[in-house]
């Protein structure tokens, strides 16, 4: 399985979790460029995240799903935006190990360890004293 293949089954393994939690969920899709002579198909995500989810009790999230380990990269292209963080939030699903995700919220200027999901169960961390 080549990395496109690999980055899009962890997509669609945060979707459905997602989804258990009462979530609607959107997977950003790819488009269709006519490029030099020829079709090629581009990534078109919202705002540098690959999930947009609704949730009626929750703000709105948006999801940057990622196998790299180097989450700078990440929170470079998520500095590119301005969001609206009192609307919405935005993390990071970084997958460490094959039965261990971290998710890492956004707060507009760093990326901090939220939760992990460890052979299917969340694990919940203490943030700002919460």
């Amino acid at each position: 399985m080549n990395k496109k293949e690999k980055g899009r089954r962890f997509e669609y393994y945060v979707k459905e979790w997602l989804e258990k939690q009462g979530y609607q969920v959107h997977l950003a899709g790819k488009k269709a460029l006519y490029i030099g002579g020829a079709v090629r198909f581009v990534g078109n995500d919202f705002f540098g995240c690959d999930i947009l989810a609704l949730h009626p009790e929750e703000k709105v999230l948006f999801v940057q799903a990622t196998y790299h380990s180097d989450i700078k990269k990440k929170l470079d292209k998520l500095a590119e935006y301005k969001f609206p963080l009192q609307h919405c939030k935005v993390q990071v699903w970084q997958k460490v190990e094959e039965s261990r995700v971290r998710i890492l919220e956004y707060d507009g200027e760093k990326l901090t360890i939220v939760a992990e999901i460890q052979r299917g169960r969340a694990l919940f961390y203490k943030v700002n004293g919460a």
